[in-house]
């Protein structure tokens, strides 16, 4: 189990999160299952009273947003990365809820006391670059990070079991069926290509490099354009095989 370790402070920061999230982009299955199971999740909508219904409505997110948009949008994060968060944003004076602002789950961690409790939230701040360097006085020489009070920051968390510091990805169980079916998939591709457009095999009878590679980069082009290929007509220059592949030859 990941979880806190016998010191004053355990950081625990996502470092699958571009990963996972490539994974949700890239594959299609997965992400039409992730968005369905989040749509159900929060499709129906919710119920509160009246005057709690005139505080949610109020929320924008990033200005273009609903309450539901953000719920929607914290579900999937949720299960794509493990843990989602949105900033509270409140009244400072009356201390009622004005938004939630949804945050980069790459850029949170978390810091737990040596207890289990949750200290604080960290959202990293990434240094400037050269060209800024050169403009400002107050220089970073590595990136910075503002923190967040544990009731200041709304989390939603997939799958945490046992004393984890985290919850699990989906992206993450399911990696192994991922690779795989990316591995059959361009196997087959490899295959049906070469069905399609058989592989063939050129013997040129002659050793010039020159003569070789001006073919090469010919009948490259030729098959990529499907045009045409003349050659001169000389039995002793050149000839062919065509080799057939097919999954049950393997």
């Amino acid at each position: 189990v990941d979880s806190v370790q016998d010191q004053e402070e355990t950081v625990y920061t996502n470092q699958r999160w571009a990963q996972d999230w490539a994974y949700f982009n890239r594959v299609a299955k997965l992400r039409s299952a992730i968005l369905m199971s989040a749509l159900w999740t929060v499709g129906g909508g919710y119920e509160c009273s009246d005057r709690v219904k005139v505080i949610l409505d109020r929320i924008q997110g990033n200005g273009k947003q609903t309450f539901l948009d953000i719920l929607f949008n914290m579900d999937v994060c949720a299960k794509v990365g493990q843990d989602s968060y949105s900033e509270i944003v409140k009244d400072e004076e009356t201390g009622e809820l004005l938004n939630l602002k949804i945050l980069d789950p790459g850029t949170i961690s978390k810091v737990f006391y040596r207890n289990g409790m949750i200290k604080e939230y960290r959202q990293t701040i990434p240094a400037p670059s050269k060209g800024i360097l050169n403009r400002i006085k107050n220089i970073f020489t590595k990136d910075a990070y503002i923190t967040f009070k544990p009731e200041d920051i709304f989390t939603l968390t997939n799958d945490c079991y046992a004393a984890s510091m985290h919850g699990v990805s989906i992206p993450q169980s399911m990696e192994k069926i991922i690779l795989a079916d990316d591995e059959n998939f361009n196997v087959m591709q490899k295959l049906t290509r070469f069905q399609a457009v058989p592989f063939i095999i050129f013997k040129v009878k002659s050793d010039n490099t020159t003569t070789i590679n001006t073919f090469k980069a010919n009948i490259r082009q030729a098959r990529e354009k499907n045009e045409d290929l003349i050659i001169p007509d000389d039995e002793n220059l050149l000839s062919w095989e065509t080799v057939s592949v097919s999954p049950s030859s393997i």
